[in-house]
């Protein structure tokens, strides 16, 4: 319904809702390895996060994902994958583990 022809699938990869724009594009720009979370919150909030490696899920079912928190503070973080990650989205929620113990978490924002 966009009146969009291509030879390949085309997937959304940004919706501006400001400007009234959807942004499309290949699958493989989908993939990304810095994610920015919002409303992060940590469950101790003294321990020190940033520089340390933990797992995150962002689906239920999904395996645990290896990251490491580049920046946090202000009730926002940014997280940087191991493997660049395909589908991930704003209003996704992101959960980071230290094995089986969570340690923060908040909603993803692109």
């Amino acid at each position: 319904g966009l009146g969009i022809t291509s030879n390949i699938p085309k997937y959304v990869l940004k919706i501006d809702f400001k400007n009234n724009h959807l942004v499309v594009g290949d699958a493989d720009e989908l993939n990304t390895q810095i994610i920015n979370i919002k409303t992060f919150t940590k469950i101790d909030t003294d321990e020190e996060l940033v520089g340390k490696t933990f797992s995150m899920k962002l689906r239920y079912q999904m395996s645990d994902i290896k990251i490491t928190v580049s920046k946090e503070g202000n009730e926002e973080a940014t997280i940087t994958t191991e493997i660049p990650q395909a589908f991930v989205a704003s209003g996704q929620s992101a959960v980071l583990y230290d094995k089986d113990r969570v340690v923060g978490g908040g909603v993803i924002r692109t």
